[in-house]
Order: structure tokens, then sequence, then C-alpha cells
């Protein structure tokens, strides 16, 4: 229902590779609704302001701390998140 009620344009951009609604959907066809529920209760609590990108100039990659304290890998970083922080860092 999420993908068909709300246009693109009006989702907020989600910092993880896999969307919170496409990771949701998997884990539920996947594992079930209970884990799905899981799944989307953590990416609530996580998906939000207040992260910090990392660039790790010497590895080459790029670290995303979450809110909570979490750690992704520059793999599980949304695409337009590494663009943006890309070309932030050039402009500095």
């Amino acid at each position: 229902m999420y993908w068909k009620l709300i246009r693109i344009s009006r989702r907020r951009q989600c910092i993880f590779k896999v969307s919170c609604s496409q990771h949701v959907h998997s884990t539920v066809v996947k594992d079930g609704l209970l884990c799905g529920i899981k799944a989307l209760v953590y990416r609530m609590q996580t998906c939000r302001p207040g992260y910090e990108i990392i660039s790790l100039k010497q590895e080459n990659t790029l670290l995303l701390v979450l809110k909570n304290g979490n750690v992704l890998q520059e793999k599980e970083i949304s695409e337009s998140l590494i663009r943006q922080q890309c070309f932030s860092i050039d402009t500095n």
C-alpha cells in the first residue's frame, strides 16, 4: 500500500541501500510477519536524522554511524547518500 499511496517525490530519502519499505517487504515474504514487524521497528528507529558519515580515506570507503551507534558499511548505504557525501567532500 505504501508504494501505491505515496508518490516517490513525497517519500523521504532512505539512508539504506535497500529502502526501508523494500527491506520490510522482503523480510515478511522470507521470514514472516513477526520478523517483518521487527525489521520495520528497527528501520523506524534508525532511519532518521542524527547519523554521521565518516570517510576513511586510507581505506577509500565510507561508514555511516547511526544515531543508535550501529555502523553501516558503504555497501549498505544508499547510493544517493554516497553521491551527496562525495559531492560535499569535493566542494570543501
